[in-house]
Parts: C-alpha cells; structure tokens; sequence
C-alpha cells in the first residue's frame, strides 16, 4: 500500500500530511524523532478516563526532531483498523503501548 488516508491525516511512505483546520502541514520522515501509538485497550480507555497521565488511545504521537509550524509534536486519530494498515516505515518505527 503506498499511501493511508484517515479523517485528518495523510500517510506516504516519504511523508505525513497532517491536515489541521484549514491547512496541511507537512512532516517528511527524516523529521520523525519518533512516534507512539496507543491500543485501544480496555485498561488504556479506562486510565485515560479518568484523567490519568495516560495518553489517550487510538492516537499516533509523533515526536519530531525540530518545530514544524512552532510545534514539536502532532497526534493524529488513527483507528486501530487503519494503524494495522500503515505503510511499512511507519510500523517499523512506531513504539506500542
């Protein structure tokens, strides 16, 4: 699969289009410092209502090594039936939880 679409983002083997509002911005991988996906867990649903520290599940966090549109972290909506689907670079660099 070469590209996966979600209700607000864009996934290209080369880079991530977050579309936020009425723009897009633009995240080439090399910027990637690295990303984590929380499952959507009974126990994760469970911590992040009630208020926990947690982060919130079926979010992609993706931690960037520089501010891109004076932001240094974007967390796009990606169900877990779509985050399966990723494309491969994604997968490979993505920590669970």
């Amino acid at each position: 699969m070469d590209s996966l679409q979600v209700k607000n983002a864009i996934f290209y083997p080369d880079k991530v289009v977050i579309l936020y509002k009425k723009e897009e911005i633009t995240i080439n991988v090399e910027d990637i410092d690295f990303m984590t996906y929380v499952k959507p867990t009974m126990w994760n649903k469970i911590f992040a209502g009630i208020g926990s520290v947690t982060a919130t599940p079926e979010y992609l966090y993706i931690f960037l090594n520089k501010k891109i549109n004076k932001r240094k972290m974007y967390s796009p909506k990606v169900p877990y039936k779509d985050f399966v689907n990723l494309p491969k670079y994604y997968l490979d660099h993505v920590r669970l939880r």
